[in-house]
């Protein structure tokens, strides 16, 4: 069996983003920062006034696909990054059945 690429996952991540959006009950935010090397997403309720980014009052999750380029973090290996963009794929697929919170 092949491993989806990189790339794969980063579409399948955006993709899940849109359909839960579609959805009605929840917004779903995709961030990509090539600088940090990382991807994350935030979840809330269709109809939370509570400003975007708020990592207490929405679902956040994030998975490291690389070096930054402050050094702060070394190279990871492709299957690595395979590896944190899964669980981030997995935690984001959640929301397309799950109710909102009353």
């Amino acid at each position: 069996m092949n491993k989806p690429t990189i790339e794969e996952l980063l579409l399948q991540i955006l993709s899940t983003c849109l359909l839960i959006d579609s959805q009605g009950k929840w917004k779903a935010t995709f961030y990509l920062s090539c600088i940090d090397a990382d991807v994350s997403v935030s979840i809330h309720r269709a109809d939370d006034t509570t400003p975007l980014g708020d990592r207490v009052a929405h679902a956040y999750e994030y998975a490291f696909i690389g070096a930054d380029t402050r050094g702060r973090r070394r190279n990871l290996t492709e299957d690595e990054s395979r590896q944190n963009l899964s669980m981030l794929l997995t935690f984001t697929q959640r929301y397309l059945s799950m109710e909102a919170a009353a």
